[in-house]
C-alpha cells in the first residue's frame, strides 16, 4: 500500500504516477528520458521496450489501480 500511495503522491518531486493522465507522470517521463531534472531509468541497463512502456502508460490511463 505504501508503494500504491508514493506513487500517487511522490516522495518529494511530485507524484510519480497520475491516474488517467501517463502525460504528467514523472514515471513515463524517467521512462521515456524527456524528465528534465531525473535520468532516464533503469540507469546503467538498456531502456525498457517501448512495448513495456506503453503498457505502463495505459495502466496510468486507466486510472494505475493497484488491483
Amino acid at each position: 500500500m505504501r508503494q500504491h500511495l508514493l506513487a500517487r503522491t511522490g516522495p518529494t518531486i511530485g507524484a510519480a504516477g497520475v491516474p488517467g493522465n501517463p502525460a504528467e507522470s514523472l514515471l513515463i517521463e524517467a521512462l521515456t528520458g524527456t524528465a528534465d531534472d531525473l535520468p532516464r531509468m533503469r540507469f546503467g541497463a538498456p531502456p525498457l521496450p517501448k512495448a513495456d512502456i506503453v503498457m505502463i502508460e495505459n495502466w496510468i490511463r486507466k486510472g494505475a489501480n493497484d488491483n
